[in-house]
């Protein structure tokens, strides 16, 4: 089912002046993404593209390191490519958490998968630290 979800946020992001109807199959085709494993989904932005990407605070703090923490993170695709970038959450002098993926890893990833601006990724929690990442593809 990612591929399907994947398509129908891909058709939302770019659709322009799309009918109710249409809006409302992709809407329920993406909804149908489905795991036994937490997971989230993410719309590329163009910051996340030039720099980092920011995750559910909540979500890492539950699944993968506490706040003022850090950790490497493995971003794997449904092909066995892995990618290992620095997971970072922190809190700030507000008491507000965030929670980013960066580096290097982080870096190669979006340039060798070649996401674009409203792409949406799912990561899916594999393992401890270790996402299997689906992504939209360019049509």
């Amino acid at each position: 089912m990612p591929n399907a979800y994947l398509k129908a946020a891909r058709a939302i992001s770019n659709s322009s002046g799309s009918s109710g109807n249409e809006h409302q199959n992709v809407l329920s085709t993406a909804n149908s993404f489905k795991s036994d494993k937490p997971f989230i989904m993410i719309k590329m932005t163009a910051y996340y593209l030039r720099r980092e990407m920011f995750i559910s605070a909540s979500f890492a703090t539950k699944h993968l390191c506490r706040a003022g923490a850090s950790c490497d993170l493995s971003l794997q695709t449904p092909d066995m490519r892995t990618w290992i970038a620095d997971l970072i959450v922190y809190e700030t002098t507000e008491s507000r958490v965030f929670a980013k993926i960066k580096g290097a890893g982080w870096k190669a990833f979006k340039e060798e998968n070649h996401l674009e601006e409203g792409d949406v990724c799912v990561l899916e929690l594999i393992e401890e630290c270790k996402f299997r990442v689906s992504y939209s593809e360019q049509e």
